[in-house]
């Protein structure tokens, strides 16, 4: 089997291997990952067949060769059964036979004249590998499904009559790794820190962020202001501000009050180019 078999699996394996490698450079995370990790199983497979298949069948040779008997009774079967065909089942096979043939003959000659057969299998492929470079990528799932699906039209309403971001939002996730990590000062500036640099960057207006930092008209809450509403002996703790403030808190906290989320609602399509890619 490895003499006779072993050079068409290796072929065939290293072809996959090389075609599945390909999409790692592919500029979308699902395909190169999907590539890595096909490219990988195809590999070990490949090794799989050519080590340990052939030593098993070597091992348990004896076993093999117990079944010369079924192949006697199986053969005298066929005879049999090959005299009871019809004459158009026999067309048939005849004609199946010549296919055959005629896919050996491309075969022979794609592998005698290999250089000629490369040369014009480029010559078809180079103009139309040119387009990728103009190839719009894309994550829209409506892309997915078919022309008239309820769920398309379902989303389609729904962006006109809500903010395509509000439907998808991003979010972003701050860990700071210690308990009531999110009440300190630090964080209020970092975050802060990071939602004027996504403001400035990406013209994301403050409304857009909905997080326990941010007023519902955009402004940010200073610290001390924070730790007035989320202290039950403080003036500010009872007013409509400290327990709006606080509906938020545990809305984006955790229970250990150390990772925080902030929700973005952009003005663009996040499933579109600038949303996939420039951000």
């Amino acid at each position: 089997m490895s003499e006779h078999a072993g050079h068409t699996i290796s072929v065939s394996g290293i072809t996959l291997i090389i075609c599945w490698v390909g999409l790692i450079f592919f500029p979308m995370d699902l395909l190169s990952s999907m590539g890595l990790a096909a490219a990988i199983a195809v590999f070990c497979t490949l090794l799989v067949n050519l080590t340990l298949t052939p030593v098993l069948l070597l091992i348990f040779g004896n076993f093999f060769k117990n079944f010369s008997l079924g192949k006697r009774i199986r053969k005298n079967k066929n005879q049999k059964e090959e005299e009871n065909k019809t004459k158009e089942e026999l067309k048939a096979i005849e004609l199946a036979k010549q296919l055959r043939s005629f896919w050996y003959k491309i075969g022979k000659f794609s592998t005698k004249y290999a250089i000629i057969v490369i040369l014009m299998v480029l010559i078809v492929a180079i103009p139309v590998s040119i387009q990728v470079l103009q190839l719009e990528r894309t994550v829209d799932t409506n892309q997915v499904f078919p022309r008239g699906a309820d769920t398309v039209e379902v989303y389609n309403i729904l962006s006109d009559d809500f903010n395509a971001g509000r439907i998808s939002p991003f979010y972003i996730m701050i860990t700071t790794g210690v308990t009531n990590g999110v009440l300190t000062q630090e964080c209020f500036s970092d975050a802060q820190q990071l939602l004027d640099n996504l403001n400035e960057t990406l013209g994301l207006p403050y409304n857009s962020f909905s997080t326990f930092f941010m007023l519902p008209n955009g402004l940010p809450i200073p610290f001390i202001y924070a730790e007035q509403y989320m202290n039950p002996e403080s003036l500010l703790f009872n007013t409509n501000e400290g327990t709006l403030f606080r509906i938020a808190f545990d809305r984006y906290t955790n229970n250990l009050n150390s990772t925080v989320i902030i929700q973005i609602e952009t003005p663009f399509d996040p499933f579109g180019t600038f949303g996939v890619y420039g951000i």
